[in-house]
């Protein structure tokens, strides 16, 4: 199947030049070949620049931890996690609330307090609406 893909696009090619002026075809050569520089200039300056990385720092002989105490969001505002932890990790869908105490992630599973409305409104045509 792969021959069969090149040889028709080989093929093709050669219907497409055969219709075309000399002109058009060194100017879609020189346009090929100038896009061809270019990006295995951009590749190689983009592996040396990897390499002076990996000389100046070695190889990595381990994943870099990640902070997991979010106390804040990029926006500097506070967060708040209601739920357990697992329920937070493992609950298909996470609601987002701006709240008096800044934004507050909840488990869609967990129970909310009376006064508090549910983020979903009831199921139509089975699917969830969103408030």
């Amino acid at each position: 199947m792969a021959l069969a893909g090149w040889a028709l696009y080989i093929w093709w090619w050669i219907l497409v030049l055969g219709r075309l002026d000399h002109h058009q075809v060194r100017l879609t050569l020189i346009f090929i070949g100038v896009t061809l520089l270019v990006c295995v200039t951009l590749t190689a300056l983009w592996t040396f620049h990897n390499l002076r990385i990996f000389r100046h720092k070695g190889p990595r002989t381990r994943v870099r931890e990640a902070d997991e105490a979010y106390v804040r969001d990029q926006l500097g505002r506070s967060l708040a996690f209601k739920g357990s932890e697992q329920q937070l990790r493992n609950d298909p869908v996470v609601v987002v609330r701006m709240e008096h105490e800044g934004k507050v992630y909840r488990p869609s599973t967990a129970p909310q307090s009376r006064t508090e409305p549910s983020p979903w409104l009831p199921v139509k045509s089975g699917y969830r609406v969103h408030r």
